[in-house]
């Protein structure tokens, strides 16, 4: 019985030494885990269980929100996105209102945009977003911006944002296609 306990102790400290090395590879640097007495690594323990608890609750409510099955989506609730050029990483809005914006707000809206404010640069957390709907959409779901498109606003992501954000009809699947990163 004893080893039970023992086992079962040593299976959640690895569990935390596992989590502590990828996922909060701060945390590890800052503290060692061995260095931990018994009772301030179940502390951590408990620490992280509440943790992951809060996690799995704010994933069930964004997908509650909006997060949904790939083509899930029919419509959403924002003005109509009619992009006129494709967007990738470094794109930049040049004045108030501009295309990244707006693309920023469209897929806040989708739930894939979780940055907090708004920018009008499409940077790594538009990427991201971009990706998130593009997998959701069944457009694209691997590769980079400039083989397959992933990441990237060309023709077909644009083609079912505007399906999605104007009403139309759903878009039928075609081959990404998208120009080269802008630079400004």
């Amino acid at each position: 019985m004893q080893n039970l306990k023992w086992w079962r102790f040593l299976s959640r400290g690895l569990t935390v030494t596992v989590l502590l090395v990828i996922i909060f590879p701060a945390a590890a640097r800052a503290q060692r885990v061995d260095s931990l007495s018994p009772e301030a690594l179940q502390q951590t323990i408990q620490l992280l269980e509440r943790q992951l608890v809060a996690l799995k609750q704010e994933l069930a409510a964004r997908l509650a929100r909006g997060a949904q099955a790939p083509g899930a989506l029919t419509t959403i609730s924002t003005s109509c996105l009619n992009l006129t050029r494709d967007l990738a990483l470094g794109a930049r809005d040049t004045g108030p209102n501009g295309e990244v914006l707006r693309l920023q707000s469209f897929l806040r809206d989708t739930g894939d945009y979780f940055y907090p404010g708004l920018t009008g640069y499409f940077g790594e957390q538009t990427q991201t977003a971009v990706q998130s709907f593009q997998r959701r959409e069944e457009i694209v779901s691997f590769g980079r911006p400039e083989t397959t498109g992933y990441g990237a606003v060309g023709q077909t992501t644009s083609a079912r944002i505007r399906a999605l954000g104007c009403g139309e009809d759903n878009v039928a699947p075609t081959s990404p296609s998208i120009t080269p990163p802008i630079s400004n």
